[in-house]
């Protein structure tokens, strides 16, 4: 992942977007800028999974426990997304906030 970054970066790229579930938990905060995090109630975050991934209960369980508290993952980054929202609602956040902390900058603080 590194080494794509600075792939990207070395051919003009002035935003990268590194889509990474796992990133607290593969130490990958290092190779951004600025971590953005979504948040969702424990619950509805539960029904997600089970619908994406065709997981039963007890796989889903296992698979949150063994990841990161979201409260953590809120800690850590410098931007949280509530997508406890309809889809139109969440893309206009995102698109807000991409305004303000990427274009604004040209990509790079």
């Amino acid at each position: 992942v590194k080494k794509e970054i600075g792939s990207l970066r070395e051919t003009g790229a002035k935003v990268v977007v590194l889509e990474a579930a796992l990133l607290f938990e593969a130490n990958w905060q290092g190779l951004a800028d600025e971590v953005w995090t979504t948040t969702v109630p424990e619950e509805i975050a539960f029904h997600r999974i089970i619908n994406r991934n065709a997981l039963n209960a007890d796989q889903v369980r296992a698979r949150m426990n063994s990841q990161m508290s979201p409260d953590e993952k809120v800690r850590l980054a410098q931007v949280s997304i509530n997508t406890n929202k309809p889809l139109e609602d969440v893309h206009q956040k995102v698109v807000s906030l991409w305004n303000q902390r990427v274009m604004i900058h040209g990509g790079r603080e």
